[in-house]
């Protein structure tokens, strides 16, 4: 990758809120049959979700967590001895590295090295998400797939011009945020094979200071599942 898009990737994830996000008010799912398999862990932040898929996948698999955010890194790794179910002997199981989801290849990951690629609700962050879609399928094994937990996305029914408008009440949310269909259409362009849609729910109105304009259905989660 070229030093004007990593500056670019640079200036985008440092510019994004940390506080008040939908994609810190998250719960956790989980696909099912995790245990001995190694995760990659995307926007993993300060490390809740690794440590608990680091439990999933047990002392035979492994859990890789990623974040552009240093300090993010910094946490977790802090936090692992106390955290994680082996103590001190955490690194067995578990690692932490700063990378953009667009360049994996910054914290070393080769291609077809993982089972799962995990996303818990992050993916509207993604300065270019096709680019990052390309490298999750890169990482995975033939047969892996991409676990997106509750992922934002846009209701069908979103007006498009308060979606664009103020483009700081709700970033990185409506930023980046596609439908559902738009966003399965994005992963076959970066070579899965199929998705598994489930969980829909719509956002309720009074989880966010909406912008004007936008109904209670204009955002929508979900669990998706895309298989390479």
């Amino acid at each position: 990758m070229d030093e004007p898009m990593l500056e670019r990737l640079r200036a985008h994830y440092q510019g994004l809120p940390r506080m008040g996000r939908l994609s810190g008010k998250c719960s956790m799912s989980l696909p099912p049959r995790l245990c001995g398999l190694y995760v990659l862990d995307v926007l993993c932040r300060s490390g809740k979700g690794a440590f608990k898929l680091s439990d999933a996948v047990g002392d035979t698999g492994f859990v890789l967590g990623v974040d552009p955010d240093k300090s993010f890194i910094e946490r977790a790794i802090a936090a692992a001895s106390e955290n994680h179910r082996s103590g001190h002997g955490w690194r067995r199981y578990l690692r932490f590295e700063q990378a953009f989801p667009e360049n994996l290849s910054a914290a070393g990951v080769p291609d077809a090295s993982f089972d799962v690629v995990y996303a818990n609700c992050g993916l509207a962050d993604v300065l270019d998400l096709p680019a990052a879609l390309a490298e999750f399928h890169r990482c995975l094994k033939p047969g892996g797939y991409l676990w997106v937990a509750e992922g934002v996305f846009r209701g069908e029914q979103a007006r498009d011009d308060a979606i664009s408008g103020d483009r700081t009440l709700m970033r990185p949310v409506f930023n980046g945020a596609l439908t559902i269909d738009a966003f399965v259409k994005q992963c076959l362009c970066a070579g899965f094979a199929r998705a598994e849609v489930s969980d829909v729910v719509s956002i309720p109105a009074d989880e966010l200071a909406l912008p004007e304009g936008c109904v209670s259905g204009s955002l929508a989660m979900a669990d998706i599942k895309v298989i390479a």
